[in-house]
């Protein structure tokens, strides 16, 4: 977007033209790219959707591609400011090779692939890199650089990271690179977009005698060579020439949200765009002012815990601070409340379904609707579960109750199960993790002491179920000595292949552990015994000729561990 000067004299209009393109006062953002208006795209650079949003993606994850993107919009070489953010995903085996900020006489061209970034070969330019790999004319496989006229081998200064900070790590890098007429400074932040009172790089420059004019076109330019990545850039903005400033530097906010505004004083014409990527802040003033005036925003009010964000005005960062919703309706985990769903055994193992007791666990009671093939619900209802670090899928949320399946990569031994309601976190419950948890599928008892279930089987042949119609009404008639019957259980173990917990499926993986039905005195090998769908097992049995009338102890044995012994199969 240009903002007009006021006219002037055919004859001076004249005398500016023969002399340059004229240069204004400008100001230009990106928020994301779902309006790439204004930006001429060479070589393999598209706008794509992405995870976050619609982005400008300058090369794809493959070999030998080299693209640019450069704003129509010039500005003066006397002076500009430049925020941008990028994320660099899907590397090869090592990542490569890297993107440039470009500043030149043109908005538009490609350098070459591999190690030139899309740059080598711009001239007269100056360059920004942001190199992931490391040739033989490069400080280290994970810098950043200021370069000149498509020379990617020379620079003017360069800033390195620690190990553990990689450009290509995947976070969302903030970048702000400032130019007053005479320094080109460069900042970069890790996963936030907070800026550093320090520069990265530096290098004393005349941008104007480099290009031999008074203005430039800013842009992006990325490749990769035998190794490759996707070089995304997620939000742009940038403004130029103008002294722009903030009247303070951060707001709070409580629970309830509000809203506030941030002074800003500039010259006149001098234009300043205001951005934030948070979704609970909404800007109440245009995204583009000039002048004196001030940024307006609100704050949404806040259901979960204390949070920050930032707004970005003319490069600036303003930091919005807000307090967490009130902790009364924290969730909270009973005293040995994961359990196996059915007989309440403590515990968890891989791939087994438990069951959570507390207080607050969801809003309100909601179950999942898988689909066969697809990706199991992580979230439902606002409620998740990891355990030892890892989301476990949820077919049922309600405030006293979540079901959760255990994932199939949990680690044996204590393991951590955090839950969170709302973005509000339960104290984290450690639960110790088992190969087996077996649990048969059963019911209680009415007004047995001590506890004891009743387990209701399936006829596989017509499909009844049978068991004890007194404690489960569904039941059409007991188990008949002779009877083959469908037991269903879950925490069995491994299966043969290794059985999913992240997707919906129907199959038939044999049981990957030797055990026995124990029932009554009988020690019973079933004849089959598999993982049927998520979590869920069936174990057929043929029920021996004699085995006695009445409740019938039942139990599974495996060499690690067996089901609970409070459990009955009603014989008649």
């Amino acid at each position: 977007m240009t903002f007009p000067h006021s006219s002037r004299c055919a004859l001076l209009a004249a005398v500016l033209a023969a002399a340059s393109t004229e240069v204004r006062a400008v100001a230009v953002e990106y928020p994301d790219f779902s309006a790439p208006t204004g930006l001429n795209l060479g070589g393999s650079a598209a706008i794509v959707t992405s995870a976050d949003g619609r982005v400008l993606r300058l090369t794809p994850a493959q070999g030998l591609t080299a693209g640019s993107a450069f704003s129509t919009t010039g500005v003066s070489v006397a002076g500009f400011s430049a925020f941008f953010q990028f994320r660099i995903t899907q590397t090869s085996y090592l990542p490569a090779d890297g993107l440039v900020f470009v500043i030149q006489s043109t908005p538009s061209g490609v350098g070459g692939t591999g190690g030139m970034e899309g740059y080598g070969g711009l001239s007269p330019s100056v360059g920004v890199e942001f190199d992931t790999i490391q040739n033989t004319w490069d400080p280290n496989d994970n810098h950043i650089g200021i370069l000149l006229n498509g020379d990617v081998t020379q620079y003017l200064g360069t800033g390195a990271f620690s190990p553990n900070t990689r450009l290509a790590d995947g976070d969302l890098w903030s970048v702000w690179i400032d130019y007053d007429g005479t320094t080109l400074e460069v900042r970069a932040a890790d996963g936030s977009n907070v800026r550093p009172s320090g520069a990265v790089t530096l290098a004393t420059i005349d941008i104007g005698q480099i290009l031999g004019q008074t203005n430039a076109y800013l842009g992006f330019s990325a490749g990769t060579g035998s190794f490759w990545e996707n070089h995304d850039i997620v939000t742009w903005q940038f403004n130029d020439g103008c002294a722009v400033s903030i009247g303070s530097a951060t707001a709070s906010f409580g629970a309830a949200g509000g809203s506030g505004s941030i002074p800003v004083t500039a010259a006149p014409g001098c234009s300043w765009p205001v951005l934030t990527t948070a979704p609970w802040i909404h800007l109440t003033t245009p995204a583009v002012a000039a002048g004196n005036g001030a940024a307006g925003y609100s704050v949404d009010a806040n259901t979960g815990g204390a949070r920050s964000a930032v707004v970005e005005v003319s490069g600036q960062s303003f930091v919005v601070n807000q307090a967490s919703a009130p902790v009364t309706n924290l969730p909270q985990i009973n005293a040995g409340g994961v359990t196996d769903p059915w007989t309440y055994i403590p515990g968890v193992s891989p791939g087994g379904w438990i069951s959570i007791f507390g207080s607050n666990l969801a809003n309100a009671a909601q179950s999942w609707s898988p689909a066969a093939g697809q990706p199991l619900p992580t979230s439902l209802g606002g409620v998740t579960v990891t355990v030892d670090g890892i989301a476990a899928p949820l077919a049922y949320v309600s405030p006293g109750l979540v079901n959760a399946l255990t994932p199939s990569a949990a680690p044996q031994g204590q393991v951590p199960i955090v839950l969170t309601n709302q973005g509000l976190t339960a104290s984290t419950y450690a639960a110790q993790s088992t190969p087996i948890l077996a649990a048969i599928y059963c019911n209680p008892v009415p007004g047995a002491s001590p506890v004891r279930y009743s387990v209701t089987a399936v006829d596989p042949v017509s499909g009844e179920l049978l068991g004890s119609s007194a404690v489960d009404p569904r039941v059409a008639r007991a188990v008949h000595p002779g009877d083959t019957i469908d037991l269903y259980a879950v925490g069995l173990g491994p299966t043969t292949p290794q059985f999913p917990t992240a997707t919906d499926f129907t199959a038939a993986d044999p049981v990957a552990s030797n055990f026995v039905v124990l029932l009554g005195v009988e020690a019973i090998t079933p004849s089959f015994a598999a993982l049927v769908a998520p979590g869920l097992y069936q174990i057929r049995i043929t029920v021996p000729a004699g085995m006695p009338v009445g409740d019938q102890p039942i139990v599974l044995d495996f060499s690690v561990g067996r089901s609970a012994s409070n459990v009955v199969l009603t014989i008649q």
